[in-house]
């Protein structure tokens, strides 16, 4: 279960994510969503609109380790509006956040996404903090740490 909110609007929104088949190396749920073993996005929805990424949308790299950076490139189909992404991802260092569950030791994220829409004149730069806890597998953005804090 899991609990998001919009710093900017101050909206919330809740949801369930349950694992409905693996097959290969493809992670499959019930609302459609499709990652890779460690959780980067090879199909999902943005702004409403069914999404693939190829290859997939990067969010981590393992080994995760105070220092690394790695630069990904992908190709995004957002119900045919076509977008290339390039940028890098940097792992800033461990951190304690404070979540439901209460306080633990998480790595700090930092991923910034160029993007530029093909055949128009859209670009921009996408930036995210999160925080990976080594102790539960998952992912706290910055949105849900700050709703937290």
């Amino acid at each position: 279960k899991y609990r998001v909110r919009n710093l900017l609007t101050g909206t919330e929104r809740s949801f369930t994510l349950r694992v409905r088949d693996i097959k290969g190396d493809q992670v499959h749920y019930d609302n459609g969503n499709v990652t890779d073993v460690v959780g980067n996005t090879i199909k999902g929805r943005s702004n409403d609109r069914p999404t693939t990424y190829s290859p997939a949308s990067i969010l981590y790299a393992f080994p995760l380790r105070a220092g690394s950076e790695w630069p990904f490139k992908f190709v995004q189909d957002s119900a045919g509006r076509i977008y290339d992404v390039e940028g890098s991802i940097k792992v800033i260092g461990e951190e304690e956040v404070e979540v439901p569950a209460g306080k633990m030791r998480a790595l700090r994220i930092e991923r910034v996404a160029r993007w530029s829409e093909r055949g128009k004149e859209n670009k921009g730069v996408n930036t995210m903090t999160y925080w990976y806890s080594s102790a539960t597998k998952r992912a706290y953005s910055g949105s849900l740490i700050g709703q937290l804090r």
